[in-house]
């Protein structure tokens, strides 16, 4: 038996495939609306409200695992995520929203949040 948390999973999805990973976690409580989520996570698209929508489905799930190709695709998508540190270099939202994220490296470490 193998017990994993939803980042240690991406952690090993990452190792496996040689790729980098961004988790993210969200607040869906009432306080904020789908529109704040995509303020503080600009690459958030809730304009189709069709089933298939990942990213609805992931608001509801209160997080989200994206695979990307490139260290810099990671990093260009971690860096405009506004974390508790507030306003990005990339991203000068600054409301109550924030999203947390997390960067994991393709050999399967974690590496950076945004807390």
């Amino acid at each position: 038996m193998i017990k994993m948390t939803m980042h240690g999973a991406l952690c090993q999805l990452c190792k496996a495939t040689n790729k980098y990973g961004l988790y993210l976690s969200f607040d869906s409580s009432e306080d904020f609306s789908p529109e704040d989520h995509q303020k503080a996570c600009p690459f958030l698209d809730f304009s189709d409200v069709a089933s298939d929508n990942e990213d609805w489905q992931a608001l509801m799930d209160e997080h989200m695992f994206v695979v990307c190709d490139t260290y810099e695709e990671c990093y260009h998508l971690f860096d405009s995520v506004v974390g508790d540190e507030g306003p990005t270099k990339t991203n000068p939202y600054n409301g109550d929203c924030r999203v947390f994220a997390m960067t994991i490296n393709n050999n399967g470490e974690i590496e950076n949040t945004n807390t």
